[in-house]
């Protein structure tokens, strides 16, 4: 995939990406290069 589209040196902030969807995203952000932040109301245990 990383042939087809590649974030490497590029930033994203992901709100929710501890969970669901906004996990998931933050795990294809990463496998395509990209350094990620993500937020969440409270501590994931």
């Amino acid at each position: 995939m990383q042939g087809f589209l590649s974030l490497a040196g590029k930033r994203a902030l992901v709100t929710s990406g501890t969970r669901g969807a906004g996990a998931a995203t933050v795990g294809l952000f990463r496998e395509l290069g990209a350094q990620v932040l993500t937020t969440a109301r409270s501590r994931r245990t």
